[in-house]
C-alpha cells in the first residue's frame, strides 16, 4: 500500500491537473490566447517588415559611402597631377629666366 506522503502528492497532482483542464477548457481563456497569438503575428509582421528596411537603408548608405570614397580617390587623382603639372611649370620658368640672363650676360 502507498504510503500517506505519496497519496498526498497523487491528490495534489489530481488537482492540479483538473485546474489545469478547466484552464483550457474555458473559452474565454482560449480566446484570449488566440488574440495574442494574432497579436504576436501581426508584431513578428511589422518587426520582419522594420527589419527589412533597415537592412535596405544600410545597403543604401554603404553605396552612397562607396560613391564617396571613389569621387574622393578621383579628385585626388585629378588633383596631383595638376599640382605636379604647375610645379614643372614653375621649374621650367626657371629654366627660362636663367636662359635669359645667360644670353643677356654673353652680350
Amino acid at each position: 500500500m502507498a504510503s500517506p506522503r505519496k497519496r498526498v502528492d497523487i491528490q495534489h497532482l489530481l488537482s492540479l491537473g483538473d485546474d489545469l483542464l478547466g484552464v483550457l477548457k474555458n473559452k474565454k481563456d482560449e480566446e484570449g490566447m488566440m488574440k495574442i497569438m494574432e497579436g504576436l503575428k501581426l508584431l513578428s509582421s511589422s518587426c520582419q517588415v522594420d527589419a527589412n528596411e533597415t537592412e535596405k537603408s544600410i545597403k543604401d548608405y554603404q553605396k552612397k559611402i562607396q560613391s564617396c570614397k571613389e569621387n574622393i580617390d578621383r579628385i585626388k587623382d585629378a588633383t596631383d597631377p595638376d599640382v605636379e603639372l604647375e610645379h614643372l611649370q614653375h621649374q621650367l620658368d626657371e629654366k627660362l629666366q636663367e636662359e635669359q640672363l645667360l644670353q643677356q650676360e654673353l652680350r
